[in-house]
């Protein structure tokens, strides 16, 4: 059994339940039992035998002896049941307890001790009742002791009738059925204190073996998420505590993601849990000493009012759970593995010892590591977002620049920053994604699928091999493909007579003595092969190879010649290679002027004159421009001509089209196989273009606003020089639209799933 070592002054108290930890708040608890009712429970002298505890501080050990396990339930009402009498069965209640033992990783069988009934807000006039005969079939299957019905009549034969009550200054929370705000005690598991009457919601106690969690948190009703600072007993891994599922379990149109826990990457300021840690102690250190805020238009007081992602999901039901690891002030690069303030978090694929990547890597980590998280929230400058989704092997991207909201987080590079969903289910992923989409100023016709697309263009590099792209499609995959369709070709004669079936063929092919033992590796091109061959039989259409630097090379001369530079009415003229600078003077410029200035000047200033630890990618960012290399004139230049290369890639990539949907663009995803974490990587990502190169696609979406989603297509192996067998790594692919098309790409995204061409990924070493 996992025992709870908690911190001096945590509010929270752990419970061990037969083999799962739970954890409750005693001291922002929103729900008291009625004195009468305690007066019956407290013939109980002291707790289950089956539950154990330790102590929580600040209480006395002897306020264990008043902890009840209590399960509400909420009652729906029938039209034949208003204004009167509502009867509770045991085949009923037998069923729902069933469901949620399959359903709730929380809820466990020992909290039906207590059965408190009641209907739904909407329908408190309703009298609840329940047979002697009935609650005995109760009793005899689930040994609990007692059973009270809410708000009205109690169960014959206990003679309560007082209401469970909310305690004072509790903030209620919107309900859907009842259109206004409500103080509503929730059906699920609480502990229940005989003493003082609490009602306390509780919270399952996970460990976070991989280290992506900087901070858990709960929320529990008020208005506000709370930390929550607990760390396993026998490790230094943190704990998370996550809520019961039963609550949310049935979704509204307000509530569209209630049940969903998420985590957030640590960049954002966040009600009750405040400014975020950026994943510098120094940071840290000085904005909780002088309360350190980003430098920004609105004052400190609009800060808080602006409603940001975090509040927009918590109030479409969704439950925060943490806060991820980051690389540091969420600079990505060839540094992020000297992760010297904060541990880098581990990635559960393959060996378990491959580079998270950054700067979202703990949220992607999670995501791929824990079953219990649903999804996650990071942030996506240059890639932050995209490649972890890559080495992780989950769904995750970056929408069109300004799509969802940036407006509560720390930024990077503000002219590029955006809000990136990371998650295992691509239904999940398509849901999150489509809630947190800004409005579109036209309506949405929803009673028609959205168009498909007309042209398939696959991004591949200079030296790409089409006729073997054409024909790779994996080992013993291509040739079980081209046998089948050979035999399927033939006469019937033929095909049926002297032949095997192609079943037999399939399922003894990997152990024929024809075959070489190498030709069964699933290999990387044969796994985008053949989701590429999916997309051209969904969409009906034939795919196009584009290198951009060709494309670049073929049409830069006539782009120059017919484009007029923004505001001047002049042509562009002769263009060299232009845009592939524009990524590192555009981060460079904005992220010393929002956080590099004032924060070395302040931690400074408090420090003796000091400089803070600042890990090198920041350092080099930094230090260019103090050096005068890059200034406000080069910086307003390279905005300039990221609005040219937008217009190119809308005229020669996307041919023009107004639309935007009638262009899908693909490409593979970045995990190209072992890439340890300790191991420094190639050091050229903020490093221009070379000669005759425009720049790296991830660059490019991000400099054109484009949408640029991770799919999972699949894995690929390949020997690991640590553990010397062949592991197995998850394999993305890049979808995207014009700029402005994310609804579109999600409808296409949410199309291939239901035709079977994606799939939700397995949390653990492989993702399928």
């Amino acid at each position: 059994m996992m025992t709870v070592n908690h911190v001096i002054h945590s509010p929270a108290e752990p419970a061990l339940l037969k083999d799962k930890t739970y954890i409750f708040d005693r001291e922002n608890a929103n729900w008291s039992l009625p004195p009468l009712t305690r007066s019956v429970l407290s013939f109980r002298s002291s707790s289950p035998a089956w539950l154990s505890h330790t102590r929580g501080i600040g209480y006395t050990a002897d306020s264990w002896k008043e902890i009840r396990l209590l399960t509400v339930v909420q009652l729906s009402v029938t039209g034949y049941e208003l204004g009167g009498e509502r009867r509770v069965t045991f085949e009923e209640l037998h069923d729902l307890f069933e469901k949620w033992q399959l359903t709730d990783d929380v809820w466990e069988k020992g909290f039906l001790e207590i059965i408190y009934l009641q209907p739904k807000p909407s329908h408190s006039g309703i009298i609840i009742s329940i047979t002697e005969d009935e609650r005995h079939k109760l009793q005899t299957k689930y040994s609990n002791s007692h059973i009270f019905c809410g708000h009205a009549m109690p169960v014959k034969g206990y003679k309560i009738r007082d209401k469970l009550h909310p305690l004072e200054k509790v903030q209620g929370r919107k309900d859907a059925e009842d259109g206004g705000t409500s103080n509503i005690l929730l059906p699920g598991p609480y502990f229940a204190s005989i003493m003082d009457g609490r009602l306390m919601p509780a919270y399952r106690v996970y460990e976070d073996t991989f280290e992506t969690f900087i901070q858990s948190s709960h929320y529990p009703l008020n208005g506000k998420d709370l930390p929550l600072p607990t760390h396993a007993k026998k490790s230094s891994h943190l704990n998370v505590a996550v809520p019961s599922r039963i609550a949310s379990q049935s979704r509204t149109r307000e509530r569209p993601l209630a049940g969903l826990r998420f985590s957030v990457k640590d960049i954002f300021y966040i009600t009750g849990l405040g400014p975020p840690g950026l994943g510098s102690r120094e940071w840290v250190s000085l904005r909780d000493e002088q309360n350190l805020e980003r430098r920004q238009d609105q004052d400190q007081q609009s800060i808080h009012e602006v409603e940001g992602v975090v509040e927009v999901l918590e109030r479409m039901g969704a439950v925060l759970v943490g806060k991820n690891k980051l690389s540091q002030f969420a600079f990505a690069g060839p540094y992020h593995w000297q992760n010297t303030d904060y541990l880098l978090n581990f990635n559960p694929r393959a060996d378990g010892l491959q580079t998270p990547s950054d700067s979202s890597g703990g949220s992607a980590s999670a995501v791929a590591a824990y079953d219990w998280l649903d999804f996650s929230i990071g942030t996506d400058t240059g890639g932050s977002v995209r490649f972890p989704a890559d080495v992780n092997g989950v769904y995750g991207g970056r929408p069109t620049t300004g799509a969802i909201d940036t407006s509560r987080m720390q930024p990077l590079a503000k002219s590029l920053d955006t809000t990136g969903v990371l998650a295992r289910d691509p239904l999940v992923y398509c849901d999150v994604v489509r809630a947190l989409l800004k409005y579109p100023t036209t309506p949405v016709d929803n009673s028609l699928p959205p168009p498909l697309p007309v042209r398939l263009k696959i991004l591949v590099d200079k030296g790409y091999d089409r006729k073997i792209g054409d024909a790779n499609l994996g080992g013993t995959t291509t040739m079980l493909s081209r046998l089948k369709k050979w035999i399927s070709n033939m006469p019937c004669s033929l095909s049926g007579a002297s032949l095997p079936s192609l079943e037999r063929i399939e399922s003894t092919a990997s152990s024929s003595p024809i075959l070489p033992k190498s030709s069964a590796t699933i290999t990387a091109d044969g796994v985008i092969g053949n989701f590429i061959l999916k997309l051209e039989n969904l969409l009906g259409v034939q795919r196009e190879y584009v290198v951009l630097d060709a494309l670049w090379e073929k049409t830069k001369e006539e782009f120059g010649n017919t484009q007029q530079w923004p505001g001047t009415g002049k042509l562009l003229g002769r263009i060299g290679d232009e845009f592939g600078d524009l990524y590192r003077k555009i981060v460079y410029w904005e992220s010393y002027q929002d956080l590099g200035e004032p924060f070395m000047k302040a931690y400074s200033k408090a420090n003796d004159g000091r400089l803070p630890l600042v890990n090198n990618n920041a350092k080099a960012a930094w230090k260019t421009i103090e050096a005068g290399e890059i200034c406000e004139s080069t910086y307003k230049e390279a905005l300039i001509k990221k609005q040219m290369l937008k217009l190119w890639v809308d005229t020669y990539l996307f041919e023009g089209d107004k639309s935007g949907h009638r262009t899908l663009l693909v490409s593979r995803g970045s995990n190209k196989g072992e890439d340890l974490r300790d191991t420094p990587p190639d050091e050229r990502y903020f490093a221009p273009s070379q000669p005759g190169c425009i720049l790296h696609y991830a660059h490019m979406s991000t400099l054109a606003d484009l949408p640029d989603y991770r799919v999972p297509v699949g894995q690929f192996e390949s020997l690991s020089s640590v553990t010397g067998h062949m592991e197995t790594y998850p394999l993305t692919a890049s979808l995207s639209f014009a700029s402005g098309c994310d609804r579109d790409l999600i409808d296409l995204i949410e199309r291939l799933h239901l035709a079977g061409d994606l799939r939700m990924v397995k949390t653990g070493r492989t993702a399928f």
